[in-house]
C-alpha cells in the first residue's frame, strides 16, 4: 500500500463514525480522495483501499467497498466521460 494512502486512510477512520453514511462523513471521505488525486497521487492497486481498511482497521466487508467504490468513482470522473454526483452516490450507498 503506498504510505501516503495509509496514512490518509487512518486520519479519515479515525475522523469519521465508522461508516459513510452521514453526510458529513461521506464529505470527508470525498474531500480525502480528491484531495490525494488532485496532488496526483495513487494507491499502488485500487484494491489497496479496501483490503487496508478490513486489515488495519477491522472495517466491514461492506463499508471498506464502499470508501473504495468512492475512490473509483472519482478517478473515473476525471476522465472526463463521467460526472461526479454526490447525492446519487450517497443515495446508491444508503440502499
Amino acid at each position: 500500500m503506498n504510505p501516503v494512502y495509509e496514512k490518509a486512510l487512518d486520519a479519515i477512520w479515525k475522523s469519521i463514525n465508522g461508516g459513510i453514511i452521514h453526510p458529513n462523513d461521506f464529505g470527508r471521505v470525498v474531500e480525502m480522495f480528491n484531495r490525494l488525486l488532485d496532488a496526483n497521487k495513487k494507491p499502488d492497486h485500487v484494491d489497496d483501499i479496501n483490503n487496508y481498511l478490513q486489515k488495519k482497521h477491522g472495517v466491514t466487508e461492506d463499508v471498506s467497498h464502499q470508501i473504495q467504490l468512492i475512490y473509483e468513482t472519482l478517478l473515473h470522473s476525471r476522465r472526463g466521460f463521467q460526472f461526479w454526483n454526490e447525492q446519487f452516490m450517497h443515495d446508491l450507498l444508503e440502499n
